[in-house]
């Protein structure tokens, strides 16, 4: 990642190794913020063997010189979606299964998307949301939920196993 390839550049040129930096959301976002971080990344740039970003637009926020753009390779992330076809028909029922998995940070907004389906609740009380993952904003969608009286609807699963994850998809709507 950014952060580091400026850290190890350095150690990169001195026992003449080739570097590959990618790019894939904070080092491309708000670490560009900080002038020091912002300005080691043209040493990086001019020794990257390559720079690889997972959105073009993310070559638009980068500190990029033309002399760069030769070695800018853009590699989306993506899954296998004949690994994600519904192996079962969804049991026909009222409630509305929303899913959500990633890490309880900030940037991933799941307090607001809780105090969304609070909100929606209001309207369809049917809706419910699983939850798979875990970080620091855990305990406060914990609270949000308990305070909220909706502890039913919302499931905290934690981390789950790429195949748990598959068979929550196939449940949720």
């Amino acid at each position: 990642f950014g952060f580091s390839a400026v850290r190890i550049l350095p150690l990169a040129k001195r026992m003449e190794k080739p570097l590959i930096v990618s790019f894939h959301g904070f080092d491309a976002s708000r670490l560009l913020r900080k002038r020091a971080y912002r300005n080691a990344l043209d040493a990086v740039f001019d020794y990257a063997s390559a720079i690889i970003i997972c959105n073009p637009l993310m070559a638009e926020a980068l500190p990029l010189k033309p002399d760069h753009l030769s070695k800018l390779h853009w590699v989306p992330y993506g899954i296998d979606l004949a690994r994600f076809t519904r192996s079962s028909p969804r049991a026909q029922t009222d409630q509305v299964h929303l899913l959500h998995v990633g890490r309880f940070i900030e940037k991933k907004g799941v307090p607001d998307l809780v105090r969304m389906l609070i909100k929606m609740r209001s309207r369809n009380p049917y809706l419910g949301l699983n939850l798979v993952g875990n970080g620091p904003d855990e305990q406060e969608c914990k609270a949000l939920v308990k305070e909220s009286g909706i502890d039913g609807a919302v499931v905290f699963h934690g981390w789950k196993s790429p195949d748990e994850v598959k068979k929550l998809m196939e449940r949720s709507h």
